[in-house]
């Protein structure tokens, strides 16, 4: 009977989450207590659980609907934040104006009592998911269902998609036989739902209630590989997302607060490195120290960016063009310099001065621009944010040095874009650092 009721079943780490969330609060409390750090009643406590498991469900904290156990960090530290703030508020009012909970909490205690709820919560959460991800959770074979038969499917490089679980590409005419497939073994991917008639929605909706999963293409890539694919990157839903979706402006304060301040520390405390560097560049071949170059930036406007000059001087006296493996053009130094991204040091003053951020899709040259904006649809959604010393692309993707390189590094800068967070930018720059020091990511393929 429960194997025809998924929801149901999808409701047990519902369960199991928020009974651990309240055994943590009880038992924190009693340790609490015991060394007389705090002064209240069970009663009041066992409000406090109650509040914090509700506004938890209120803020899909338990993500019964996530059930491909892939959340995002950034995500889970945001709504344990949410929680703690929302039920510490609460609680802190009702102990107040109602005498039944006779509570003394402390001034500050309370905020160091939910604090350490948070924490463990958070662990506990993390756990829970590694866990069952890791030993209790089966793998799924991913079908993708498309509905075109002259263009085929809109997911290549299969190969690349093994190991996240993608299995094959069926056409929707197909749709039929899949019934018969076990609902804990397969999942769905759907292409381009506008293209599927009245009978084959409702196979889907079928296959739904019968508990498979089912996601969008845009969804599935996103879940599974953090980006967007870049054979649709003309599509209409992703146009919506990036030009609707817009970010507070507090966030966007604090963003670039933020990255102010820390370039402005990065510069004085880099400073030495940056002098010894200047020094055997000038050794090496006498020439300049400093390479300005023009790149597009926020809204398309272009700036001046400087760096750390790592080619021959006059390297492009015969035109532009991409950098390439064993660049004969890179100099002794410069080879070094590029290796450990010090010659992007200098480019701390464009964050300082508005132009960048530490953070964001790499700005490209103006005449690199003009080509990849025919040869890439929507190139220029990029520029809706300011561009970055590194990003997303830059973290996930080698250095590229070709159009094709160019429309996987997009694809990962629009789903940036796209989730857009202060969280999310701080994970960038802790594996920017991880990159750096072990040399990635910095040479072309």
């Amino acid at each position: 009977m429960l194997k025809k009721m998924p929801w149901l079943s999808s409701r047990r780490r519902l369960l199991i989450l928020s009974i651990v969330d309240y055994l943590i609060i009880i038992s924190l409390f009693i340790i609490m207590q015991s060394i007389n750090f705090i002064n209240t009643n069970f009663l009041s406590v066992n409000f406090l659980a109650f509040c914090w498991i509700v506004i938890s469900y209120s803020l899909d904290k338990y993500s019964i609907l996530d059930d491909d156990y892939n959340i995002y960090i950034s995500n889970k530290i945001i709504r344990v934040v949410k929680a703690a703030i929302i039920s510490g508020v609460l609680f802190k009012l009702i102990i107040i104006f109602f005498s039944i909970f006779n509570s003394d909490v402390g001034d500050g205690k309370w905020i160091v009592f939910l604090c350490l709820i948070s924490f463990i919560s958070f662990l506990y959460e993390i756990l829970h998911f590694f866990i069952i991800k890791k030993y209790l959770s089966k793998s799924i074979k991913w079908i993708s269902i498309f509905s075109d038969l002259k263009k085929g499917s809109l997911i290549f490089e299969t190969y690349n998609l093994k190991k996240y679980g993608f299995y094959k590409s069926i056409h929707k005419s197909e749709i039929s036989e899949l019934i018969s497939l076990n609902n804990n073994q397969f999942g769905f991917i759907i292409e381009n739902i506008n293209n599927f008639n009245e009978k084959e929605k409702k196979i889907l909706i079928n296959l739904n209630n019968e508990g498979f999963k089912i996601l969008s293409l845009l969804n599935w890539y996103e879940r599974y590989l953090h980006r967007y694919p870049k054979e649709i990157t003309n599509s209409n839903s992703i146009i919506s997302e990036l030009l609707i979706n817009s970010k507070v402006n507090s966030s966007k304060r604090i963003k670039r607060f933020s990255e102010f301040l820390l370039s402005f520390v990065l510069l004085i405390l880099l400073s030495p490195l940056i002098l010894v560097s200047a020094v055997l560049i000038k050794i090496e071949d006498n020439g300049p120290i400093l390479y300005s170059q023009k790149r597009t930036g926020f809204a398309g406007k272009v700036f001046t960016i400087y760096k750390l000059r790592s080619m021959k001087n006059n390297a492009e006296k015969d035109g532009f063009k991409w950098s390439s493996k064993n660049d004969k053009r890179i100099t002794k130094i410069g080879f070094w310099l590029r290796r450990t991204r010090l010659d992007e040091l200098p480019q701390l003053l464009s964050v300082i001065k508005g132009d960048m951020s530490l953070i964001g899709p790499r700005p490209e040259r103006p005449e690199f621009d003009e080509i990849l904006s025919k040869e890439i649809p929507n190139y220029k959604l990029r520029y809706l944010v300011r561009p970055g010393l590194s990003g997303w692309a830059q973290v996930n993707y080698p250095y590229g040095a070709s159009i094709e390189d160019t429309k996987m590094k997009f694809s990962y800068d629009i789903y940036y874009i796209k989730n857009l967070s202060n969280i999310f930018d701080l994970l960038i720059l802790l594996e920017t650092i991880r990159l750096v020091f072990n040399f990635r990511g910095s040479q072309p393929k």
